[in-house]
C-alpha cells in the first residue's frame, strides 16, 4: 500500500477482522496495525444483517441460488 501512495490510509475491516487466531494469537487487525497502518473495525450490526439475508431468501433473491 505504501508503494502506491497509500501509506497514511485507514484500513476499515468488518466486525470479524478483530478476533484473533487462537493458535498464533494474531488477527487481521493486529497484523495491519503491526505494519504501521491505522485500523477501524466496524462493530457487528446485529440482527439487521440476518434479517436482510432472510428477506432476500423469501423474496427469491438469486444471489444465493446455484443455476
Amino acid at each position: 500500500m505504501r508503494s502506491r501512495g497509500w501509506g497514511k490510509a485507514w484500513v476499515i475491516l468488518p466486525h470479524d477482522g478483530a478476533p484473533g487466531d487462537k493458535v498464533f494469537a494474531t488477527s487481521h487487525e493486529s497484523a495491519i496495525r503491526e505494519a504501521g497502518f491505522d485500523v477501524l473495525v466496524i462493530p457487528n450490526q446485529g440482527a439487521a444483517a440476518s434479517a436482510r439475508i432472510e428477506t432476500g431468501g423469501r423474496t427469491g433473491g438469486t444471489a444465493a441460488r446455484s443455476r
